[in-house]
């Protein structure tokens, strides 16, 4: 900004244009921070949290001890128990829910370690038989959702596997 000093002189006010700098920025709405991704929930949260569970828990090779019951549970035991739709097969429940204490490191055959110990394996007693209502969704979510996440566990297949836990709307079982 410019101000007469004299009559014969112009000077420039460095003072005012700072100030009027400052108040332009004061105007200027401030950029969005940038969002921080979001937790995941559902299956892709605790998917995460095991593989912690099994690099924590000081046996060899966690990762593929991990990935080898991943696949047995997602693509073994979860369509077995959709082979007879709405008539699941007890021994298939009981099936999944072995894979699946075994996965969520609730109980863990002891893996055995040279020279040969014998494993040991606590089996699963009691189990809540589904009651399935939807079957359709049952079949799609069994079948479909769980070999997804089981073959290829990303964003896009957790959020199948989660769209069609709700859907079939059968209690406790996801």
């Amino acid at each position: 900004m410019w101000a007469r000093d004299d009559e014969d002189e112009l000077v420039r006010n460095i003072g005012f244009e700072a100030g009027m700098r400052d108040r332009e920025q004061l105007k200027k709405p401030s950029p969005i921070p940038a969002k921080a991704p979001e937790e995941p929930t559902g299956a892709h949260a605790r998917y995460t949290a095991r593989i912690g569970k099994f690099e924590k828990d000081g046996r060899p090779v966690p990762r593929l001890r991990h990935h080898a019951l991943w696949l047995l549970h997602n693509c073994v035991a979860h369509p077995l128990l959709a082979v007879m739709g709405k008539n699941v097969s007890p021994v298939a429940v009981e099936f999944h829910e072995l894979t699946s204490q075994w996965l969520n490191h609730k109980t863990n055959p002891r893996w055995p370690s040279p020279p040969f110990e014998k494993a040991r394996y606590r089996y699963v007693v009691e189990f809540q038989m589904p009651e399935v209502k939807k079957t359709g969704f049952w079949v799609l979510h069994n079948v479909v959702a769980h070999t997804a996440i089981g073959l290829l566990p990303c964003r896009a297949t957790f959020d199948l596997h989660d769209w069609t836990a709700k859907k079939m709307e059968v209690p406790h079982w996801v």
